[in-house]
């Protein structure tokens, strides 16, 4: 039933898809999300429905992505490479983007968030790597 062959490629993706499921339903979750904004700075007083909303639609794109991975293995490699470059470039940029905050000066002290991004980033090059998607490799 499940069509990637390669067993690490499974484990990553596997791994993925647990790691995506965890911050989507943080994320979709009232308290958690209160805390996870607080976490950011933002004064608890000053968070209200838009704010909620905003954490909400947030955790239902990880949730998404989660269900992407999960038909990533049940799909042949071929048929995941449009979903596989998409993540690998979306990553890479949300990696960038949280380098740079995270070097600013209001960038806070708390590293985890871009530690998890360049981490979902190499691991995502593994795997598109691993499936042999990149121009003039052969499997």
């Amino acid at each position: 039933m499940i069509k990637v062959e390669d067993t690490i490629s499974r484990v990553i993706i596997c791994f993925l898809t647990l790691l995506f499921l965890f911050y989507g339903f943080m994320f979709t979750g009232a308290e958690s999300a209160t805390a996870f904004i607080e976490r950011l700075g933002v004064d608890s007083g000053n968070i209200d429905a838009n704010h909620l909303q905003m954490t909400a639609n947030l955790g239902w794109i990880y949730i998404v992505f989660a269900i992407a991975f999960v038909a990533t293995l049940l799909a042949p490699i071929e048929q995941s490479t449009v979903f596989f470059r998409m993540m690998l470039v979306g990553s890479f940029i949300n990696s960038i983007r949280l380098i740079i905050i995270y070097m600013g000066a209001d960038g806070g002290a708390n590293p985890v968030p871009m530690i998890a991004s360049i981490l979902v980033f190499v691991l995502m090059n593994i795997l598109y790597n691993r499936s042999g998607m990149r121009i003039g490799v052969t499997m």
